[in-house]
């Protein structure tokens, strides 16, 4: 039985409302994983596909660079995101996000890499017998397709991407949903992610929050999590400790 001693931090930085939950330290039963820029760098292929969309109705194409911004809420976002304001209305992003999915779909994998000490990393958290998810705001398709290709041999618990029936991050519903898949309690539960998204999605969850330092947007306020982690190791370290 672990003593539980936390503290509620709050603070707005950045438009979000950050409410923070400071636990002691203890053991971890769940990692919960978030997917861009935390276990896969896809920004290639998001954007590249995105591009090709956008240059085949006339629209301007973005740099790599753009697409690490519009990122993070979803691919519907995205698009909306990189889409020229002047020409916007639902019934194109509708058009338009349909020829997204079906030009990522196809390209998921040519520029796509899983960051080095990955695949390390969660081999020794289920060595260890640390339960492991991945809670993604990108199409559940395409999350399975990466997690498949890149991870086939990990033993998760629950592959969760956005769907008819689950909400995208920063609500809780992923982080609910592994929990009760794993067992796990709020104190046994840690959320790996790159962004302010991440953070949020952690804080409203009110479990603990480990900030990747490889992710596509550096954190505001890195202050906020848990721990920050300069490489995957860090990260076994912290779990299994």
């Amino acid at each position: 039985m672990f003593a539980i001693l936390f503290a509620i931090d709050f603070k707005v930085t950045n438009s979000w409302r950050i409410f923070v939950i400071k636990i002691n330290k203890m053991s971890v039963k769940l990692a919960i994983f978030d997917l861009d820029g935390t276990l896969v760098n896809t920004i290639g292929d998001l954007g590249s596909s995105c591009n090709a969309v956008l240059a085949a109705h006339g629209f301007p194409t973005h740099p790599m660079e753009d697409y690490k911004i519009f990122i993070g809420r979803g691919m519907r976002n995205l698009i909306r995101q990189a889409m020229p304001p002047e020409v916007l209305t639902e019934a194109l992003l509708d058009q338009c996000f349909e020829e997204y999915k079906q030009q990522y779909l196809g390209h998921i994998y040519d520029f796509s890499y899983d960051y080095q000490g990955m695949n390390a990393l969660l081999e020794g958290l289920t060595k260890a017998g640390i339960k492991t998810a991945v809670a993604s705001n990108k199409i559940q398709e395409g999350t399975d397709r990466l997690i498949n290709h890149f991870f086939p041999d990990i033993p998760f618990v629950a592959i969760m991407g956005f769907g008819p029936d689950r909400p995208l991050k920063p609500n809780t519903a992923m982080v609910e949903e592994a929990m009760a898949k794993a067992g796990a309690s709020r104190e046994e539960t840690v959320l790996i992610g790159d962004s302010m998204m991440d953070l949020q999605t952690a804080a409203n969850a009110a479990i603990r929050f480990i900030a990747v330092s490889w992710g596509f947007r550096p954190l505001s306020d890195a202050s906020y999590a848990t721990f920050t982690a300069a490489s995957p190791q860090a990260i076994l370290e912290y779990c299994v400790e």
